[in-house]
């Protein structure tokens, strides 16, 4: 199986309105956005850092499974670089989306069972196909719903 993305700059403005929603979901005394290989934002929460990746997944509504990269030409990549404390995954159906947040070492754990398949641009990439309703538990509301 091979998963098309689309262009790279706009996969990246679409991943950037994700990482500021995010944030109304995460409990935070102060933030920053670092677009960086191995997390997107850091929070601070009294006196702990805690760090987050954030994910935007259009397709896992149609296909019952979010996409988690490990590789990218032939690099580790996404999870396996990752120096994330907990993920964001959103699941995009329309207008609407669906927040997981989930643990890096409990995510780790989950995708050892999962199915892969190539993807992304040129299906250069690796990634696990996680189903949704072995996340269903790490749902999350906004702050203040």
């Amino acid at each position: 199986m091979y998963i098309m993305s689309s262009s790279f700059k706009e996969d990246l403005k679409f991943g950037n309105e994700y990482e500021k929603l995010a944030l109304e979901y995460i409990d935070y005394d102060e933030y920053e956005f670092c677009n960086q290989k191995e997390y997107d934002i850091k929070i601070k929460k009294g006196n702990t850092y805690i760090y987050y990746e954030v994910k935007a997944d259009r397709l896992a509504y149609k296909t019952s499974n979010v996409v988690i990269e490990y590789q990218c030409y032939g690099n580790p990549s996404g999870i396996c670089t990752s120096k994330a404390n907990y993920w964001v995954i959103f699941v995009i159906n329309d207008n609407l989306q669906d927040c997981y947040i989930i643990p890096k070492k409990r995510l780790n754990k989950m995708v050892q069972t999962c199915k892969t398949v190539n993807g992304g641009d040129y299906g250069l990439s690796r990634m696990y196909l996680l189903e949704l309703k072995r996340i269903k538990k790490y749902l999350k509301n906004k702050k203040n719903s």
